[in-house]
């Protein structure tokens, strides 16, 4: 199914390529768009083709970042683009030749006393064919060219930046001595790819420079290589919190193996909360991190593909006995629907990623993915119902596995509890 769904986006794109190339072929001196066409066509493909192998077999060889960034661009923003503009244009010449097949039946009847001075108004309809065609031809190239620069551009300028955003979250569940507890939130850093070299270095000096009292990170830690799992188990081991560092799985952590991702988190001494607790003294009081590991336990969970849901719910219910009711819980999701599973269950605070904050919206929180999750980025607070408040906090990831944002920018969170 993955295959499927991966291979059919280049086939897309290639089959919008050939109708393009269709209609340029009908004009004159159109040679070399169509050769632009197909080179733009042809190296874009063949970037996808060396990611989606790569991912396959194991290739690791750096290629030019230029090179990747086009070719995600290309295919996930426009191609789509080009989709929606070439069946709006069908759909309009649709109804043209609809209308004048309607007008061919007419009789029209002319009035024969129109004094034979009258002015006559003659259209060359072959000067208004051609000049259509132009414009088209001029579409077909203009668009996806101007689209393809200015997104590339953008993309690459914001590959390494990332926002601190700082969030106070007031909870009347809260004890005193907890009143001001930080919390550094990294979420979806996407180690490989996109996310590395200098980036990983401002991304430990940034948390570190933040003095939290915890660095919490609500997975996604690597891309889909294990290959990149020490240089990220190595970027978890340098965050400095006072009360520690800790992970849970996100869904790209998953994508080779969960024991060898567990594995080497484990041999970099980074503390890993897979349907498991973490109680911490603090003070007088007991701060507990509840975890929630990512999709189905093994294999056979695998093959009976019950819903996100239903998976969220075992997980909550398979951590329910190490659930300490004298401690302030926080429970760590890459999933932000965990949520509603806090709520129901009295957890006060939920820390969540995933969303990317919508990767590409109109206005921030509002974009393609509003209608695929509740939770998407910032802060929410929902009122259970037995009045007991409840809040959580969404990242929107702090490195890259698409390189392109739009009004959902890359973040670390930097949480401050309070008593409401």
């Amino acid at each position: 199914m993955f295959l499927a769904i991966v291979t059919s986006i280049p086939l897309t794109g290639m089959l919008w390529a050939w109708w393009a190339d269709r209609r340029l072929r009908k004009l004159q001196s159109a040679g070399w768009k169509r050769a632009v066409l197909a080179g733009m066509v042809a190296a874009n493909v063949l970037g996808f083709a060396w990611v989606l192998l790569g991912r396959m077999y194991g290739w690791h060889t750096q290629v030019p970042l230029l090179f990747l960034v086009s070719a995600f661009v290309w295919h996930l923003v426009v191609v789509p683009v080009m989709l929606l503009l070439t069946m709006t244009l069908l759909t309009g010449e649709a109804v043209v030749w609809v209308r004048k097949k309607l007008q061919s039946r007419l009789v029209v009847v002319e009035d024969a006393a129109e004094p034979a001075s009258a002015p006559q108004c003659h259209t060359s309809v072959e000067a208004m064919t051609l000049s259509r065609r132009k414009v088209l031809a001029a579409g077909i190239m203009g668009v996806p060219v101007a689209l393809q620069a200015g997104a590339v551009a953008k993309a690459m300028t914001q590959l390494d930046e990332f926002r601190i955003r700082e969030i106070t979250v007031r909870l009347p569940q809260l004890p005193a001595g907890l009143e001001g507890l930080t919390i550094a939130h990294v979420t979806d850093t996407h180690v490989g790819r996109f996310t590395h070299g200098a980036t990983i270095e401002t991304i430990v000096a940034r948390v570190n420079a933040l003095h939290a009292d915890l660095v919490l990170h609500t997975g996604d830690l690597i891309n889909d290589s294990l290959g990149d799992l020490p240089l990220a188990a190595d970027m978890m081991s340098r965050f400095r919190g006072r009360l520690g560092t800790y992970i849970v799985e996100g869904n790209h952590d998953l994508f080779e193996s969960r024991s060898g991702f567990a594995k080497g988190l484990e041999a970099r001494g980074v503390r890993l909360i897979a349907n498991d607790a973490v109680t911490l003294q603090v003070g007088n009081d007991k701060l507990q991190l509840l975890g929630l590991q990512w999709g189905p336990s093994d294999v056979e969970d695998i093959r009976t593909s019950r819903g996100r849901g239903a998976m969220l719910d075992e997980h909550m219910a398979s951590i329910e006995k190490f659930r300490d009711p004298q401690a302030f819980q926080v429970l760590l999701s890459h999933h932000p629907h965990a949520f509603d599973n806090a709520l129901a269950n009295g957890v006060p605070l939920t820390l969540a990623g995933h969303t990317h904050g919508g990767q590409i919206n109109l206005v921030e929180g509002v974009g393609a993915a509003t209608g695929s999750y509740k939770y998407i980025t910032g802060l929410y607070d929902r009122t259970d119902a037995n009045g007991d408040r409840s809040a959580c906090i969404v990242g929107n990831g702090t490195g890259n596995w698409f390189p392109l944002r739009i009004n959902a920018p890359a973040e670390v969170i930097k949480i401050t509890l309070a008593r409401a």
